[in-house]
């Protein structure tokens, strides 16, 4: 038997099975060989006597058959619960087929309803359905398995080769609800390495009760190049899910979702891979107070992009904390809010591990447990929190820090840190005014502060007590540029000893202004050649200790090593009726010329020659 559909007509669509018996060449057609066709299905025609098993056009056969009333298909044909897959025997020459099936498209394409799924199954029921599907796409080289609308409860799942994509009906049409509360709900995962080219798109992901543990979504190192886009995963007010997502990969994009993520739990978490893009997101808390709550964790990283996100009502908006053995490098954040959250809005803390090379422009941090709309009130909170050592290497550009509950950005034991432009206002919110400061700075070395404004901006309430304040432990910084003007104390208050530092054309100062800074005095030693690091002063003095004693000193300075050209002497003669017990000498230097002083003992046991240098900045 033949069992080759061939379509007849371009208004059908009508299929022939050129299996029957009846009828002639060029002969009629009983009526009850052709069948209706109705919405989920198509018709096979027996059809004899045609040359070559070939069809004769629709118009020249429409005249061969005779007018009738078309016969139904019969329930042992197409029964009521028939999910387009079960075999069933042929009735009346005509049976009924899924129309996609026709479609030399769908074999990508896997419908979880296909395998037994329903918005009514159970969750065992529905979890070997979806992983069924999910197993038929990974078998065909990947497809998109493909989600109805409705609930639909489940466990677990695991996609373990490439190019499978979860595809739903949008977040409103198509919720997937598990009733697991402590494993991963859908791994991501394979043995060796290789590129997804998969993913989960255009759904809701949430629980039918509280999770205490796993993530919602794990993704491992070796399912590298995936998206997830147009994901909800969890309702405002609703259940504890436990983690978001896990990322310890490459070059996976999240965008277009909102993750909702109440309790103790991380919404995004890195811990590992490079070059992922996450962008239009929002990831919220639910005002939890508990340290483990943030919105994005990165853990260990070499590298990824976020753009356009809001991180609100968690502990940490954005918490960066590597460990021993863990890099943290080249994260660039752009037109990220970390608004409204308990304790932080960032938060730069590494338990042993190294920070480097973050970049954040244009980035918002506010309110942060200022007390209001639901935050925690405290003085502890902070705009961006930087402690720790570790850090070397954090910058940023036009950040807005307004309105927290504590300092604006504080900044401890860290390395090149820089703030370029920005505005830091309204900070001190919960500490007596004047309390907490727009931009703290304590024991750090080689930052730098350009161009900021830390103070009342437009008439808005000011609480902060100094725009800038320097703690004693700082060394090697620049401040420039700014404005500091109209805060509750003042605008800079400077308490370093460093003379290794530029405070320089500010508004607002309450230090004196230099261009140059003087350095300690070293004592170095007559005879021995020095390079000069910096542009510095040598001074010299020479005594006479014993009655008869005579000598002297000479400062030679040039390009040479050593130097052979004198540049200023002094000497003494303790020796008859006229003497000098005493002398000194001064000389300038510049940064990478050679000098020396030479000492002279011309009588008696010689004179003592004293040398210090002072280095200029």
């Amino acid at each position: 038997m033949t069992e080759r559909l061939y379509y007849i007509g371009d208004s059908g669509p009508f299929y022939y099975d050129d299996s029957g018996t009846a009828g002639a060449e060029g002969g009629t057609l009983s009526g009850e060989n052709l069948q209706a066709l109705l919405a989920e299905g198509s018709i096979k025609i027996g059809v004899s006597g045609v040359n070559a098993g070939h069809l004769m056009r629709r118009d020249d056969i429409e005249s061969s058959i005779a007018a009738g009333a078309a016969a139904s298909v019969s329930d042992a044909a197409y029964g009521a619960g028939w999910n387009g897959v079960t075999t069933v025997a042929p009735s009346k020459n005509a049976v009924y087929d899924k129309i996609n099936s026709l479609s030399s498209s769908d074999k990508y394409v896997f419908d979880v309803e296909d395998y037994g799924a329903g918005t009514g199954a159970s969750a065992a029921t529905n979890t070997t359905a979806f992983q069924n599907a999910i197993n038929a796409a990974e078998a065909a080289g990947g497809g998109i398995v493909l989600f109805g609308r409705g609930s639909y409860q489940f466990t677990t799942l695991t996609i373990d080769d490439p190019g499978v994509m979860l595809q739903g009906q949008g977040r409103a049409g198509t919720k997937l609800l598990t009733t697991d509360t402590t494993n991963n709900v859908i791994t991501i995962s394979r043995g060796i390495a290789v590129y997804s080219h998969g993913g989960i798109r255009d759904l809701t992901l949430y629980s039918t009760g509280n999770r205490t543990a796993g993530y919602i979504i794990h993704i491992t190192a070796n399912m590298s190049g995936g998206l997830i886009d147009n994901l909800q995963i969890g309702l405002h007010g609703g259940y504890d899910l436990g983690h978001g997502i896990y990322f310890n990969t490459t070059l996976w994009t999240l965008t277009n979702s909102s993750l909702e993520i109440p309790g103790p739990f991380k919404a995004i978490h890195l811990d590992g891979g490079n070059d992922n893009y996450f962008s239009k997101l929002w990831l919220r808390g639910d005002h939890s107070n508990d340290s483990g709550a943030t919105g994005i964790y990165i853990q260990e990283n070499g590298g990824s992009w976020f753009s356009d996100i809001e991180a609100v009502e968690f502990y940490y908006g954005i918490r960066i904390r590597p460990n021993a053995g863990e890099d943290v490098a080249w994260i660039n954040m752009h037109n990220v809010l970390a608004d409204s959250n308990d304790l932080k809005g960032l938060q730069i803390d590494p338990n042993s591990g190294n920070v480097y090379g973050l970049n954040f422009n244009s980035c918002w941090f506010a309110s942060n447990g200022a007390g209001v709309g639901g935050v925690v009130a405290t003085i502890n909170g902070r705009g961006i929190g930087l402690s720790n050592a570790g850090i070397d290497g954090v910058y940023f550009v036009n950040p807005r820090v307004v309105n927290n509950g504590g300092h604006g950005i504080e900044v401890s034991n860290a390395v090149d840190v820089q703030i370029n432009g920005g505005l830091f206002t309204g900070n001190s919110q919960q500490s007596p005014s004047g309390t907490a400061h727009g931009i703290v700075m304590n024991d750090n070395d080689e930052w730098q502060v350009n161009g900021v404004r830390s103070g009342q901006v437009a008439g808005r309430d000011n609480s902060q007590g100094y725009g800038l304040y320097i703690g004693a432990g700082c060394d090697d910084f620049i401040v420039t540029g700014s404005n500091f003007l109209t805060n509750v104390t003042g605008g800079i208050s400077d308490n370093s000893t460093t003379t290794t530092k530029i405070i320089a054309k500010n508004f607002g100062n309450t230090v004196q202004e230099r261009s140059y800074q003087f350095g300690v005095w070293e004592s170095k030693n007559p005879g021995t050649v020095y390079l000069a690091p910096t542009d510095g002063f040598v001074h010299a003095y020479v005594t006479a200790p014993n009655p008869g004693d005579r000598g002297g000193a000479q400062l030679m300075i040039d390009g040479s090593n050593p130097p052979t050209t004198p540049r200023a002497r002094c000497s003494v003669n303790d020796v008859g009726t006229v003497y000098i017990e005493w002398a000194s000498l001064f000389g300038a230097v510049m940064a990478g010329e050679y000098w020396r002083i030479n000492e002279s003992d011309d009588a008696g046991a010689g004179v003592d020659v004293t040398v210090y240098w002072r280095p200029l900045y």
